[in-house]
C-alpha cells in the first residue's frame, strides 16, 4: 500500500508572487473602459429597478385606496 499524501501545486507551477511587468498606456485605458462599462451597466440597472419598484408601489396605493374609497381630493385636506 502506498500512502503518499497530495501536495496539491507542483515544484514546477510558476509562483503567484512573482514580480509582474508594468503595465502599459493601452492595457491600462482598456481597464478604465471596461470598469466606466461596468458602472454605467450597474447605474442602468439600478435604475431599471427602481423604476419598477416604484411602479409596484403606485399600484398597491391605488389598488389600496380603491379598497377604501379614499380620492385624491381626499389625499389634499
Amino acid at each position: 500500500m502506498n500512502h503518499q499524501k497530495h501536495r496539491g501545486r507542483s515544484n514546477t507551477e510558476p509562483s503567484r508572487n512573482r514580480p509582474r511587468e508594468a503595465m502599459g498606456e493601452p492595457r491600462y485605458q482598456d481597464l478604465i473602459r471596461s470598469l466606466n462599462h461596468l458602472f454605467l451597466e450597474t447605474e442602468r440597472d439600478t435604475e431599471a429597478l427602481t423604476a419598477a419598484q416604484r411602479q409596484r408601489v403606485i399600484e398597491e396605493i391605488k389598488v389600496l385606496m380603491n379598497q377604501h374609497g379614499v380620492t385624491i381630493e381626499d389625499l389634499s385636506d
